[in-house]
């Protein structure tokens, strides 16, 4: 059987493929009303106007597939077969309809395809673009705070940079070592770092365990000796040392390349005790008793002019002691400096020789003291050596002018032999083979600004 009503062919052709129907020779208009309906969303004659025609079952239809009637009560026609086709323009299923008309029977089938195809991609297509729609509102937002972060972004990296720049300037100048300031020292041992381009270890430990193993250690982020100190590896000296005591066997030289060692375990003086730092004052000292010393090259050769400047801590009252000492036989002290056993203060410079009048009390005893000891042979008798402590005159008096300074071979920190030990601590030792009686101050302030002697 085949359906001969020209328009309902042609909309089955529509429900089918998809054909358009703008220019189609509609010979009901009835059909036509319900094509461009569902097509294009027309409005059809009110309800009463509908009423009056012949083809009110597809004026109904109509309506039904725009959404104006929702029941079938609204049916305004009388055709069976339309009347499937209305209930299925609004959603209602007729369970094997009886069509007499095989052409209507057609277009119900295909109706019920087309019509939800139509209504999905419509309802599909306002679902997109409200998707779309709302990402294009979210895109903006996102760009808007995209751009925000891009500013802060920028804003950031340029803070970056201007703050690692200044830190960069900071870093350059943010520390200056003593030696920076005061230069071409002889000789400068310090349990601090004391130049900006000194980039050597402050000490090398040995540690009193199996083996007796030895490390070097550098300044730490505070430029100075701590148990955060590193040995250049990644190893930290308390990590190494552990519960262990350590001991000194070379305290470097950081202006030059004349170190002060002890390869004799039983005459190296000791920095930890059972793993911790000695101090003294609050800071790491290096702890010299009976027979520990160090040895030097000496730093004297037939000179005119020498300073030395130490902070040290004598344990003891009315200690006879050698701070340094240098030597071409027994005699000839070429820098002595000692407590004498009568209360009296020496400092001796190879038969130049310079005594005070302070007693020993004067010179505070077992507590932390700064020395600056200076001697200059061209200036006139009575003047040659001056000696402050904690930044006190002490005013030599019967200095013997006649004395040079003389070559030796070797010199010691901490005692020349058996009858000139000192007993106490050192943290910091440097020499000039010039005087620096016109530095005095600065040195000084320098020094004490670190340790917090006085």
């Amino acid at each position: 059987m085949s359906c001969g009503n020209s328009d309902i062919l042609a909309l089955i052709d529509y429900f089918q493929n998809g054909t358009d129907l703008s220019n189609n020779d509609w010979d009901n208009y009835n059909y036509f009303d319900l094509w461009n309906a569902i097509e294009n969303g027309t409005t059809p004659p009110d309800r009463t106007v509908c009423a009056t025609f012949v083809q009110a079952d597809i004026r109904s239809i109509v309506f039904a597939v725009l959404g104006v009637f929702t029941s079938p009560s609204d049916y305004l026609g009388e055709n069976i077969d339309f009347y499937y086709l209305y209930l299925k323009a609004i959603g209602q299923e007729v369970v094997s309809p009886k069509f007499s008309n095989f052409c209507i029977g057609q277009l119900y089938d295909l109706f019920s395809i087309g019509l939800t195809a139509k209504f999905r991609q419509g309802q599909n297509f306002e679902c997109t673009m409200s998707k779309v729609t709302a990402i294009a509102s979210i895109t903006f937002e996102q760009g808007q705070k995209l751009d925000a972060l891009l500013s802060k972004s920028a804003a950031i990296q340029n803070a970056v940079f201007e703050q690692q720049q200044t830190f960069n300037a900071e870093l350059a100048s943010a520390f200056t070592g003593l030696l920076d300031d005061y230069p071409n020292a002889a000789a400068a041992y310090s349990i601090r770092l004391l130049s900006s381009t000194y980039s050597g270890p402050l000490v090398r430990i040995r540690k009193e365990t199996g083996g007796n193993p030895e490390k070097d250690f550098y300044a730490d982020e505070n430029n100075e000796l701590s148990l955060n100190s590193s040995d250049g590896g990644g190893t930290t000296l308390g990590s190494w040392i552990g519960s262990n005591n350590g001991y000194i066997v070379t305290w470097y030289d950081q202006s030059g390349s004349n170190d002060a060692t002890q390869t004799t375990a039983s005459a190296q003086p000791k920095i930890i005790n059972a793993g911790s730092l000695i101090t003294e004052n609050g800071k790491v000292a290096i702890d010299f008793n009976a027979s520990f010393r160090l040895e030097v090259v000496d730093f004297v050769s037939a000179l005119d002019e020498l300073t030395i400047i130490t902070v040290n801590a004598p344990n003891a009252t009315n200690v006879f002691s050698s701070i340094y000492s240098g030597f071409d036989s027994f005699a000839n002290y070429n820098l002595l400096y000692r407590y004498s056993d009568d209360g009296k203060v020496f400092a001796g410079f190879s038969g130049v020789s310079a005594s005070s009048n302070y007693s020993s009390s004067s010179f505070y005893v077992a507590q932390q003291n700064l020395l600056f000891l200076n001697f200059d042979n061209s200036l006139t008798a009575g003047s040659q050596a001056i000696l402050f402590v904690n930044s006190v005159d002490f005013n030599f008096t019967g200095i013997n002018d006649t004395g040079t300074l003389k070559t030796v071979s070797n010199g010691y920190i901490g005692s020349r032999d058996s009858a000139l030990i000192f007993s106490g601590t050192f943290q910091e030792f440097i020499i000039y083979n010039t005087e620096q009686s016109t530095n005095r101050t600065g040195i000084e302030t320098n020094i004490n600004d670190f340790y917090t002697i006085y």
